[in-house]
């Protein structure tokens, strides 16, 4: 079983079954697959990231667990799924750190943490608080504070000038991590806060791109052109770190996972300056993933994958053992993606929601069952005609429906009661 699973695992993602001697995974926050998309991003310009894409694969449906910072990083780094409230890591829960660093790895984390339950006002995180992690520099990760932020290392909790720019700091130490001399594998996880607006300002460093030569998506206002331009800005600094970044990684020894917490709306679908994520929408939901590195084929997959996915796969081609309460798959694209999004402030309606993405079916409810939306985004990616109404779609409806609560009720979710 475990051989058909590593087949299957390594003929989804397009790598050999071999383990890799090390990892680094990249995280920018609030990034939207579209605008990683060398075809529907223009003019922004992000030559690094294609670069990587070039020499690897990348996943053309990838999908939040949930499109909201800490929600999705347990996902992401616990491999389970984030509902019923859990928007924290709990004390004792295997993680990815704890995982490698038992197998051997010397394990490094860089940027922002945001998943202690107990992290200082300042932003500290004391070692309790992110086990697994030998060397760690940096804070809870509120609120974005790129010109004047302040962050933390190891386990001293004097805070360190991260100025004047955040991202920069946080590329000197991963850098300074990756040129440690060492004889075990590492596992690096380096995060960038951009383009998420920094402390609730939206203004860029450098403003690279004017709202004039710039055409929204079809779901979003014309008005929105100007935050798109700052949108775009700030998406240029996280590249420019990830070209400093990759100059000192070794592809052919080293798999690099580059990815983002989840995206952005930029206005589309109605939403205000308060609502750019926590949506089932695709310019929220759905995220941005290149795998590349030894044996990686060159090319896009089309497969669905979801950030609770990441772990495993990790896990299954490094060979390291996963824990048997892990919740995503080691072999994705063999099922439909589910995803949702427990906290009410900000979110969709007002209220709690889930949702299904099924081939070219999306779906989604609320707990109310107030807000219902059924998409074909192969006809309709930009999500403007809604088929929940359409009579001509009531069984698709009903399949979605009926198959949104057997994933509920298999992976443990009590939202449909």
């Amino acid at each position: 079983m475990k051989c058909l699973a590593l087949l299957l695992a390594c003929c989804c993602l397009g790598v050999p079954a071999r383990a890799q001697e090390n990892v680094v995974v990249i995280i920018a926050d609030q990034l939207s697959e579209w605008a990683t998309d060398p075809g529907e991003r223009a003019p922004l310009e992000l030559p690094n990231l294609d670069a990587l894409a070039a020499g690897g694969t990348r996943f053309t449906r990838c999908y939040t667990t949930s499109p909201v910072c800490a929600e999705n990083r347990v996902a992401l780094f616990a491999g389970r799924y984030p509902f019923e409230g859990v928007d924290k890591l709990a004390p004792g829960v295997p993680t990815m750190g704890t995982i490698f660093e038992a197998a051997g790895y010397d394990t490094g984390y860089i940027g922002k943490w945001h998943l202690s339950p107990s992290a200082t006002p300042s932003g500290f995180v004391a070692p309790a608080g992110r086990p697994g992690w030998r060397y760690f520099a940096g804070n809870e990760g509120q609120p974005h504070n790129y010109l004047t932020g302040l962050s933390f290392k190891q386990a001293s909790p004097t805070p360190i000038s991260t100025a004047p720019w955040e991202p920069s700091w946080s590329t000197t130490e991963a850098v300074r991590f990756l040129r440690t001399n060492r004889q075990r594998p590492f596992l690096l996880v380096v995060n960038y806060g951009p383009p998420h607006p920094g402390n609730g300002v939206y203004d860029p460093p450098l403003q690279l791109y004017q709202a004039s030569e710039i055409s929204v998506r079809p779901n979003t206002p014309a008005s929105a052109a100007t935050r798109y331009a700052k949108y775009m800005s700030l998406a240029v600094t996280t590249d420019n770190e990830l070209g400093v970044l990759l100059a000192e990684i070794n592809l052919a020894t080293t798999l690099v996972v580059f990815t983002a917490d989840h995206g952005d709306l930029l206005f589309a679908h109605g939403a205000t300056h308060l609502e750019q994520k926590r949506m089932p929408w695709e310019e929220a939901s759905h995220i941005p993933l290149i795998l590349a590195g030894p044996g990686v084929e060159v090319g896009s997959n089309a497969r669905l994958i979801s950030t609770v996915d990441l772990l495993p796969v990790l896990l299954e081609l490094t060979g390291v053992p996963a824990p048997a309460h892990l919740q995503g798959s080691a072999t994705p694209g063999l099922e439909p993606v589910y995803f949702g999004h427990d906290d009410t402030v900000k979110s969709w309606g007002g209220e709690r929601w889930r949702g299904l993405v099924d081939g070219h079916l999306k779906y989604a409810v609320t707990e109310s069952r107030a807000l219902e939306t059924l998409f074909d985004l192969e006809l309709d990616p930009y999500e403007l005609n809604d088929l929940a109404n359409a009579p001509a779609h009531a069984s698709a409806l009903t399949s979605m429906r009926a198959a949104v609560r057997a994933r509920a009720r298999r992976v443990g979710d009590r939202f449909f009661r």
